[in-house]
């Protein structure tokens, strides 16, 4: 696969922004705005979201299907989900990829909650940032908008 120099930017500057945070609940949450920004931002409705239209083009004059992950500007599940995972592996935070039905993919974040660890998934499309109890109704609602 050919370099991605748009992937490694992601990774220097989140560094820069996410590593001096005090606490891991921190982190994520400033990586997952950062996520959500560097793909087109808060999303109202999936359906809606034009992200088909970059990638389309950028497909187009690669004459390739593949793309550098860096090179994605606007992007769904799946793709905020790949670049929060690649980051947090970058950066030393703990967090797993999740692949469901649809096209549905999510982050999962273990953190210490009352001295206690505790999964959370990692909303990246409507509320980024927002952290959901693993197992809570407004998971299951996040995996079916």
């Amino acid at each position: 696969l050919p370099p991605d120099p748009a992937l490694w930017q992601h990774v220097t500057h989140t560094r820069t922004l996410v590593l001096p945070l005090p606490s891991t609940k921190e982190q994520v949450q400033e990586l997952a705005r950062y996520v959500s920004d560097s793909m087109g931002g808060v999303v109202k409705k999936v359906g809606v979201f034009g992200y088909e239209l970059p990638a389309g083009e950028a497909q187009q004059e690669r004459q390739s299907n593949l793309l550098p992950l860096g090179e994605v500007t606007a992007g769904v599940f799946q793709h905020r989900s790949l670049l929060f995972k690649v980051l947090c592996d970058q950066l030393g935070v703990g967090c797993s990829l999740v692949r469901g039905e649809y096209g549905r993919h999510w982050n999962e974040v273990t953190l210490l909650n009352e001295g206690r660890p505790k999964s959370f998934v990692v909303d990246l499309m409507y509320s980024p940032g927002r952290l959901l109890a693993a197992g809570s109704p407004e998971v299951t609602q996040y995996h079916h908008i």
